[in-house]
């Protein structure tokens, strides 16, 4: 008996589906009957709660571990900072042991101060689009070259965490795929966990810098 209701329930789903897959307008969409809406709904819900868990187990799980590992290779003393909320973002900043610098608009050693201005940035840039929405067309365009800039800020961080962490070779390529799709990124950290950083394993702390070319300065 049971299992003839939930088979019924099944067809009225897979025919609710199709009634969907049909729809062209508002109007349609409206006519539909409760059950077709609540099919709708949950199934928009359900999409929502799997990104939702996706996303967390991605960046608030997965990405914080792989970053510790590897802070914990290069020597960091403080790599559970990786657990902190933004703290990956600092450790893939100051791990990489050499010059950050963005088309030679920015082109510091500083790397620490890099890390602290992205995250400010990044707590702050709703506002500051805000605010830029506001003016008429120049507003527009500084919004858009700004956050132009702040991607290519993004793309080198990622960028010199694998020239360090074993994939100088093909760096360029795969920092740009990362760049454009998180989750890619997340599955690089992981393949770079196990690499040895440039500057050798727990090497830190010791007074080495590494050139614009990947060339360790004594």
């Amino acid at each position: 008996m049971l299992s003839f209701f939930m088979m019924g329930i099944m067809e009225d789903i897979i025919y609710t589906f199709e009634d969907l897959l049909y729809i062209s307008s508002w109007e349609e969409l409206i006519a539909l009957p409760t059950f077709g809406k609540m099919v709708l709904y949950g199934s928009i819900f359900l999409i929502l709660i799997l990104s939702a868990i996706f996303n967390f187990i991605f960046y608030r799980i997965m990405r914080p571990i792989a970053v510790f590992i590897m802070a914990r290779h290069a020597g960091y003393r403080h790599a559970w900072v990786a657990f902190v909320p933004y703290g990956t973002y600092y450790l893939e900043f100051v791990l990489p042991i050499r010059d950050f610098n963005v088309l030679n608009w920015v082109k510091t050693e500083k790397r620490e101060s890099v890390a602290w201005i992205y995250i400010a940035n990044d707590l702050l840039f709703p506002i500051i689009d805000s605010i830029l929405g506001i003016i008429p067309l120049f507003g527009t365009v500084v919004s858009w070259a700004y956050q132009m800039f702040v991607q290519i800020w993004k793309w080198r961080r990622i960028y010199d965490l694998m020239k360090t962490f074993g994939f100088k070779k093909h760096a360029m390529v795969w920092s740009i795929l990362s760049a454009l799709y998180k989750p890619l990124y997340v599955v690089f950290l992981f393949l770079m966990c196990d690499k040895e950083p440039d500057y050798g394993w727990g090497r830190f702390d010791f007074p080495i810098m590494v050139s614009y070319d990947g060339e360790i300065i004594d």
